[in-house]
């Protein structure tokens, strides 16, 4: 009985541990997917094709970016309608949606014409160019179809019930990693992956409608059509808004490996990116814990109980920053020995670069947290700025790496340089919200740990240095 009452639906959170266990679960088996992937390709095919599928994987990712905001804002906007179960409510702002993700859908199905091109910009070899056209026209296809899903899925995350959606995905990477065993080994190449993609895109389209369905949503949102047009160009602004932060960390991305490729050589792009993961994979399961209590804080703040909701903030901040740094302790001692099993030896990180990732890791958390309740409490100049600081200071920050043309510089200004603008920014923005500084949210019990677990960090990064 325990167990039911802790996973309730009924509650708010109840619904917050469903989405973050079952979003872990998601995580979990994508790391597995692609931990698999890898070696399964390169028994059957070689390594020019497996870094063929990879560059194909990527192009999915950069598609899904030209949602361009649309979903996280409709996440936020659909939170009080589905929490009071309005469907009239609900019903302009998600037909307006709809044909945008329609629309963009189709713009996105329309670049599988442009693989020709995009074959000669990314200098594919001649013989592989013909596949590479066929899988990114399907890759393409593919992506575009899924896009109807985003406004259905929206209000499946509003309502913290996209626990199915997450585990039948989880599931969905399982059944491609066999499909891809299968087809690998009858001799389809890299179309039994994309299989497994598809597979996937259509799952997800099937799930999210489903879902509405069954929390009672989908009849009233499809009749006549209301008047949409001054409703569509305000989502549109506010999802522009949106876009703004992953279109700045994007650039941030290909900033930080064009810097490290044309400055300190091709192979200090691999250090990096390995000298990183366990950090960055870290930090994603921590995001998890904001990315689930979005919809319910906003529920909260919605329904008129802001402290309440500042109270729910301040112990996920906390405990989440309590986590970050025993992590980062645990990191220091354990990140070296990681690289040299996972690489056999092959890459050298030097210490000093685990000591950058820790602190990535922990000022990443504190900065991901605040970014979150920006968007909980529909601050508009935080959601559109903090993000170009961020760049901002990221460019400064490579100029002084720059300057010192020193590996070690680029690891700190690397580390801490997409976090320092909108960290500042956002901080103040919440003094003003909350009007209680951002410290005195955290629990003091959670505060106390956080402090003596960095301070263990800094002995800890002390006695490696000087063993």
């Amino acid at each position: 009985m325990r167990k039911v009452v802790w996973f309730d639906t009924k509650t708010r959170t109840g619904r917050y541990r469903r989405t973050l266990g079952s979003s872990l679960v998601l995580f979990s088996s994508a790391t597995l997917y692609s931990l698999g992937v890898v070696p399964m390709v390169l028994l059957f095919e070689d390594a020019s094709t497996l870094g063929l599928w990879i560059l194909i994987s990527q192009i999915g990712i950069w598609l899904g970016a030209l949602d361009l905001g649309l979903s996280a804002s409709s996440i936020r906007f659909f939170v009080d309608p589905v929490a009071r179960h309005d469907t009239r409510g609900l019903q302009g702002r998600f037909q307006a949606t709809l044909w945008l993700a329609v629309a963009q859908g189709a713009i996105v199905a329309l670049l599988g014409f442009l693989g020709a091109f995009l074959a000669q910009l990314f200098s594919i070899p001649e013989q592989q160019q013909n596949l590479f056209r066929q899988l990114f026209f399907t890759q393409c296809i593919v992506s575009g179809f899924s896009f109807l899903a985003r406004p259905f899925a929206s209000i499946l995350l509003a309502a913290q019930r996209f626990e199915f959606n997450y585990l039948g995905n989880a599931a969905s990477f399982f059944v491609s990693l066999a499909l891809a065993w299968l087809g690998l080994q009858h001799g389809w190449g890299l179309w039994s992956l994309m299989a497994g993609s598809i597979l996937q895109h259509a799952l997800t389209v099937v799930l999210s409608i489903h879902g509405v369905c069954r929390l009672g949503f989908l009849p009233g949102l499809l009749r006549a059509p209301a008047a949409l047009g001054g409703l569509t160009q305000r989502i549109v602004f506010e999802s522009l808004s949106f876009a703004i932060g992953p279109l700045a960390a994007m650039a941030a991305g290909i900033l930080q490996s064009v810097f490290l490729s044309r400055v300190f050589g091709l192979e200090t792009v691999a250090v990096w990116n390995v000298g990183v993961k366990a950090a960055t994979v870290l930090t994603q399961i921590l995001s998890k814990f904001f990315e689930s209590s979005f919809s319910g804080l906003s529920e909260l703040l919605e329904a008129g109980r802001r402290d309440q909701m500042f109270n729910r903030f301040g112990q996920l901040l906390g405990w989440s920053l309590v986590l970050s740094a025993a992590l980062s302790l645990i990191l220091l001692f354990t990140n070296d020995p990681f690289i040299q099993f996972w690489t056999g030896g092959k890459i050298h990180w030097p210490a000093y670069g685990t000591f950058a990732v820790c602190l990535m890791l922990v000022v990443g958390t504190f900065h991901r947290a605040l970014s979150e309740v920006t968007k909980v409490l529909v601050l508009w100049n935080p959601i559109r700025f903090s993000p170009l600081f961020d760049l901002g200071t990221m460019v400064l920050c490579l100029m002084a790496a720059y300057a010192a043309n020193a590996f070690p510089a680029f690891l700190f200004a690397a580390a801490v340089g997409p976090f320092l603008g909108g960290l500042m920014m956002n901080i103040h923005a919440l003094r003003k919200a909350s009007t209680r500084p951002v410290a005195e949210l955290i629990p003091s019990k959670a505060r106390l740990i956080f402090l003596l677990l960095a301070a263990g960090c800094l002995v800890a990064a002390g006695w490696i240095s000087f063993r």
